[in-house]
């Protein structure tokens, strides 16, 4: 359903031609190839890989009267919001065009898309409590450089490296920040098997259902690995960190849909507390950060998904004020 005040409503269905379950881990490993970087291609060649994928999904995913409606008020959308408990597509690397007119672009390069899930609302108002990381001990350089810069921005004392830590740091729910520097292991088969290597595997099981609204401060959670957000497909349907952190009471969420290059996760994640530092709405926060890193070529500033309101802004505690 398009909503909007300019193009008024309009509904249609979506028929697929593949199924979720197969078109999305392909969509994934084409996007991990091309970050990689293991073909070798020029940035040149890697953007017209990115449009070829996106101008595919632009054509074979939207029903003809949406694409006319969003062609004809382009230049009057500067949001779009996803609604869904079990939405596995990247959205943000659809690329917009008119047959036989111009190229219109990466929707994610004009507007800010966020997402959040069926039943209340996402809230305004996001973490009260103080900042904690998460890394590994044995974690890369590259992580560690990620940790020490956020630090510079959200101090905390509290680095937790262990499962144990985790666990027990999520059931005392007093954070409101919690950010992860660590490798996330995605398994399509099985969702409860996807986990993030610290010393031990923290699985996803082991945020499950029982945990239900248990953090009562409504962080913002942001996972820095690959694949964090996108959902991974079982018998139950589709779900991801993403899906398990809102229900345990995250009030925003930020992962990545494929793996992401370590420099550019850095930039990204770097112009993203920093603006929230200064009480930009996240947002505007999100979008900013985007837009700063990577560029042509790069297939990262298109991984990351935003989950909350684009309004919220981020109360945590750590920081001096600016």
């Amino acid at each position: 359903m398009l909503l909007g005040d300019a193009a008024g409503t309009h509904e249609a269905e979506l028929v697929l031609d593949e199924d979720l379950d197969t078109l999305v881990p392909k969509l994934m490993a084409q996007a991990n190839e091309l970050t990689r970087g293991t073909a070798g291609y020029s940035k040149e060649a890697v953007e017209a890989v990115l449009i070829g994928i996106g101008s595919e999904m632009w054509s074979r995913l939207l029903p003809d009267r949406i694409k006319v409606v969003l062609a004809r008020c382009w230049d009057g959308i500067d949001r779009l919001d996803i609604v869904s408990n079990d939405d596995m597509l990247p959205w943000e690397l659809l690329f917009a065009f008119s047959p036989g007119g111009p190229l219109m672009g990466f929707i994610s390069d004009r507007w800010l898309v966020t997402r959040w899930r069926f039943g209340e609302g996402a809230p305004i108002d996001v973490g009260s409590g103080p900042p904690v990381y998460v890394i590994p001990a044995e974690a890369p350089p590259a992580a560690h450089d990620e940790i020490d810069t956020l630090q510079g921005i959200f101090p905390s004392d509290a680095v937790w490296k262990t499962v144990d830590e985790l666990n027990k740091g999520i059931r005392r729910a007093g954070m409101g920040l919690l950010h992860i520097a660590a490798h996330n292991n995605i398994c399509y088969g099985d969702a409860a098997a996807s986990f993030i290597s610290l010393d031990k595997p923290f699985l996803q099981s082991m945020l499950g259902p029982h945990l239900e609204g248990v953090l009562e401060h409504m962080p913002l959670v942001f996972i820095n690995a690959c694949a964090s957000a996108a959902p991974t497909v079982q018998w139950l349907g589709g779900t991801s960190w993403a899906a398990r952190f809102l229900k345990a009471g995250a009030g925003a969420f930020i992962g990545s849909n494929w793996e992401v290059r370590d420099e550019t996760a850095l930039i990204f994640a770097k112009e993203f507390y920093e603006q929230a530092r200064l009480n930009q709405p996240l947002g505007a926060a999100f979008q900013r950060a985007r837009t700063k890193c990577g560029g042509p070529g790069d297939p990262t500033r298109f991984a990351y998904s935003f989950f909350g309101h684009p309004d919220a802004v981020l109360q945590t505690q750590g920081a001096d004020t600016p």
